[in-house]
């Protein structure tokens, strides 16, 4: 069996399936390739990143469906921090002012179900895994002192369950309501 680049969520062919051994093959390939690129964990549960990730898919859906129906526009980002880098690509990011603790996801308008707030500050942790560091808490306080709505998420379907509630998915969550 031949080595092959296994891309998640890509389509396989007939051939490439055999090449790998079959389901079973094509499982323990997706599994190691899962782990490689660090999107499961040991423990076979999503990592944060991959949960974020998921979370950055249904917000760039958001702000299509945000542009083109309700014709407005969804401001959000996503932050540069967390994961692990070099020593010197940290210091290049400190330099340039990035700081530790500031929330996964940034979503600048205003919650529709809370127009008070300014908007709205996601920390993404993995379901059932992850605590706030004492950085993420500060963050977490001076974003609420200064009227944001602030949040940590254990996973994607809880960030998701947060946006419907805070009314800025009109549909309710459902892509088919598009």
């Amino acid at each position: 069996m031949r080595k092959t680049n296994l891309v998640i969520g890509a389509r396989v062919s007939v051939a490439q399936l055999r090449e790998l051994g079959g389901l079973e093959g094509l499982m323990r390939e997706t599994k190691r390739s899962a782990h490689k690129n660090r999107l499961i964990c040991v423990d076979g549960r999503p990592s944060e990143e991959s949960e974020q990730r998921d979370l950055t898919l249904y917000l760039d859906g958001l702000q299509v469906y945000w542009g083109t129906v309700l014709d407005k526009r969804l401001v959000w980002t996503g932050t540069a921090n967390g994961g692990k880098r070099h020593r010197g690509a940290a210091g290049a990011l400190k330099a340039q002012g990035v700081k530790p603790g500031v929330s996964d996801v940034l979503i600048f308008n205003s919650p529709p179900a809370q127009p008070r707030a300014k908007g709205l500050a996601i920390e993404m942790k993995r379901e059932f895994a992850g605590t706030l560091s004492d950085d993420q808490v500060q963050w977490s306080a001076d974003l609420a002192s200064q009227g944001w709505a602030v949040e940590c998420c254990h996973g994607f379907e809880a960030a998701k369950a947060l946006i419907i509630r805070l009314g800025y998915d009109p549909r309710g969550g459902g892509r088919d309501k598009i």
